[in-house]
């Protein structure tokens, strides 16, 4: 007979809890909780159904008894950050008792901290578990809050700009794809967001045959470009501004020969005209810390299949990793909380 594949760790830690549910002594039977998606019992210290792993009802748990699995969301699912608030000074017994609870090494804690600004610290797929450990870093005094992807909307960036007009009471906007004219004046309170856009892309080529596969040929290039966007009064989306497409004769003299340098100069010139704005310019010292927190996938953008010389198939694929929705999302996360 041939040998059965052993389980993962996670599935035998699962089978293990559902054994043992009917007869845990630590909760009577009248505390056990009914899942309302698929109807059965679990152990009231969990946020998350062991069987189909919806969130149960938060009223109906118990808080202080809740094991957090801090599982993080599929690439294809909403999920729940949990924002360090960038309020005040927090003491590092603090900070050390909060890295605990998520799990988090202290270093990188302490480096999303330092901004002074709204940090992620968790990404987590249960509403439930976010709001208990919430809770729990609430209670130490760490200073935090709650925000969904339903939210911050990353898959949405923020509407691209083709070109600004300054005027001397404030400035107009003209949208990328439309051309449509939004105004604002000088009195306005303008968040600004810098942050850079990177995209690796990587492309490989293999020949298959029937009893291996073996790559031929790879090759892989990186681009980084700055951004800038824009949150006005009471907009929610936002504008942002790429180098590429974007005409910066609105610098008139102060125009350079690069993109970099123009967009630095193009922030100085929007935080003189609109004098009550506010800058953010941490993302970039941010970005190792923000890998830990919010992933940044890799996406396959094309794969093919021919037939290759002298028998086998070639195979040809290309994928990218790109950072946009991790920035999007952190842009808007700038936006609610400041």
């Amino acid at each position: 007979m041939a040998d059965e594949p052993e389980a993962s760790e996670d599935e035998t830690e699962t089978s293990k809890e559902i054994s043992t549910i009917a007869e845990d002594p630590r909760f009577p039977f009248d505390e056990l909780i009914a899942c309302a998606a698929c109807l059965r019992t679990n152990p009231p210290n969990r946020a998350a159904c062991l069987y189909c792993g919806s969130d149960l009802e938060l009223t109906e748990l118990l808080p202080g008894a809740v094991r957090l699995s801090l599982q993080g969301p599929e690439s294809w699912e909403d999920g729940f950050t949990i924002v360090y608030l960038g309020q005040g000074r927090v003491d590092d017994d603090i900070t050390a008792e909060a890295a605990e609870i998520l799990r988090l090494e202290p270093d990188i804690l302490a480096q999303l901290m330092r901004s002074g600004a709204p940090a992620p610290v968790a990404y987590l797929r249960s509403l439930s578990e976010a709001q208990i450990a919430a809770s729990r870093l609430t209670e130490i005094g760490f200073p935090c809050a709650i925000a969904g992807d339903d939210l911050l909307m990353p898959k949405m960036p923020p509407s691209r700009l083709r070109g600004i007009e300054f005027g001397e009471m404030g400035a107009a906007f003209m949208d990328f794809n439309t051309a449509s004219r939004f105004e604002f004046a000088e009195t306005d309170h303008l968040l600004l967001v810098t942050g850079v856009i990177c995209k690796t892309r990587s492309e490989t080529t293999a020949k298959r045959s029937k009893r291996s596969l073996k790559v031929t040929d790879t090759a892989e290039s990186l681009s980084d470009e700055p951004v800038l966007d824009i949150y006005p009064p009471s907009d929610v989306f936002g504008f942002r501004i790429r180098p590429s497409g974007f005409d910066f004769s609105c610098l008139g003299g102060q125009m350079r020969g690069t993109g970099v340098e123009n967009m630095q100069i193009l922030t100085e010139a929007l935080l003189k005209s609109f004098s009550a704005s506010k800058l953010v310019d941490t993302y970039r010292s941010l970005r190792s810390a923000l890998d830990e927190i919010w992933p940044v996938g890799e996406s396959d953008r094309s794969s093919s299949l021919s037939r290759a010389s002298f028998g086998g198939v070639r195979v040809h694929r290309i994928s990218v990793v790109d950072n946009t929705e991790q920035l999007s999302r952190f842009s808007r996360l700038q936006r609610h909380l400041i």
